[in-house]
């Protein structure tokens, strides 16, 4: 024979499970293994955890909805602003004009000289700059106003179109 000892243990799965029932072992241990959750702490947490992601969310929510409103607030009342110093720069603009009238009937009798008729022509041209800037910043307003009510595309009549996912792709489109 073969020097050393020679193992029980010969043969495939077939042989070892065959072998535990012929009783030539020693010993023989059983195991089972029985789990039950005492109580639900699982599911409590997730439970907790659950409220605290809806409690942020609805934060979030409120937290977005204060923005929009405050955005609107305020280009409302940048518009009324703005509006107000369009009409603040017009009657400038009307009283420069008429001052400048005046100047010129004052410069053709003898009264006023170039350098005030100048004076008056650029105080014109300075009212009138203001007034086309304040109405360019009451424009800017308005569309401010649209984007934060969220109707800038459509005021225009821009209207967006969900394509096909599944149309033919070009074949430049495939890389």
């Amino acid at each position: 024979g073969k020097p050393g000892y020679e193992l029980p243990f010969q043969g495939g799965y077939n042989t070892a499970l065959a072998n535990m029932f012929n009783l030539s072992f020693y010993q023989y241990s059983v195991f089972f293994t029985w789990t039950y959750q005492l109580d639900n702490a699982t599911a409590k947490a997730a439970l907790s955890e659950a409220r605290v992601n809806t409690e942020q969310q609805r934060l979030g929510y409120r937290d977005t909805l204060s923005q929009v409103v405050t955005e609107v607030e305020t280009s409302i009342t940048n518009v009324r602003a703005d509006l107000q110093r369009v009409l603040a720069t017009e009657a400038a603009t009307a009283y420069a004009r008429r001052a400048l009238n005046d100047e010129e009937a004052r410069f053709r009798v003898g009264m006023a000289t170039t350098h005030d008729l100048l004076q008056f022509e650029e105080e014109l041209a300075s009212a009138e700059g203001n007034q086309v800037q304040a109405e360019v910043d009451l424009e800017q307003a308005k569309l401010q106003l649209l984007r934060a009510r969220g109707d800038l595309l459509s005021h225009f009549d821009i209207y967006f179109e969900v394509q096909n996912p599944n149309q033919d792709v070009p074949w430049y489109g495939r890389f």
